[in-house]
């Protein structure tokens, strides 16, 4: 696939300090200039990336977004993480999300995930990540810098995470614990699903627990995929830290 554009300090800031795919060339709109930039063309002369500077109306028509302070550039794909090696390290917090298509969603998923402090997501290998531009942008940067790998076969990303020691604990309310009443200890792999169908049944032949997030109210409807990563990333954090 060839070059595409992403726009705004924070998408290139994390393409550039991660160095998690080929950025070819930083473009700033010539009549801006900010902290951030500043900070761009120091980090860009350190990762011999070249920056050109546009007028305002070349700078629009290359990145005609309105919220990108001035600043984008041009990357390349980024390569997924190998299965094994995400599994193969010790102690590790993954996350395999499933039915999260949407990248605006996907992207908020991994803004949490990366906060709360996961190691890695494993995606099915249908997720669509075409809209690379917009993950990097919705998760604030923080989809650069996790290990994210893609299962080529579901139960068999399973089976292998069985088999390095895993806990494998997936988000489904039948037959399930309260969240904050279960024990999530590392090496740990939580399973959630798409809001509108959930997780698909072959979690749930390697699942050595269920649980569900408890509600403060009657509401009968699920939470969002990117709500449930953030609840569920930072209890595993409370556990580990409190």
């Amino acid at each position: 696939m060839s070059d595409y554009i992403i726009e705004g300090s924070i998408s290139v800031k994390a393409v550039l300090a991660a160095g998690s795919r080929p950025m070819s060339e930083i473009y700033l709109n010539g009549a801006k200039e900010s902290a951030d930039i500043k900070f761009i063309c120091a980090l860009a002369k350190e990762k011999g990336v070249f920056v050109k500077r546009l007028s305002g109306a070349e700078f629009a028509g290359i990145a005609p977004g309105k919220t990108n302070g001035g600043v984008a550039a041009s990357v390349g794909d980024r390569q997924a993480a190998e299965i094994e090696p995400l599994l193969h390290q010790p102690n590790r917090f993954i996350v395999f999300l499933e039915g999260v298509e949407d990248p605006y969603i996907l992207g908020d998923c991994l803004r949490s995930l990366y906060a709360a402090g996961a190691d890695g997501v494993i995606l099915c290998r249908h997720t669509p990540l075409v809209s690379a531009a917009v993950i990097i942008r919705a998760s604030a940067g923080a989809s650069e810098f996790l290990e994210i790998a893609i299962a080529q076969d579901t139960e068999s990303t399973l089976a292998a995470a069985k088999e390095r020691g895993f806990s494998i604990i997936c988000a489904d309310r039948k037959d399930a614990s309260p969240l904050f009443e279960t024990r999530l200890k590392r090496p740990l792999l939580v399973a959630i699903g798409g809001s509108l169908r959930g997780l698909s049944s072959v979690f749930n032949r390697y699942a050595d627990d269920r649980i569900y997030i408890p509600y403060g109210s009657g509401f009968r409807n699920s939470l969002s995929a990117g709500a449930a990563c953030s609840v569920i990333g930072f209890e595993v954090l409370r556990q580990e830290r409190f």
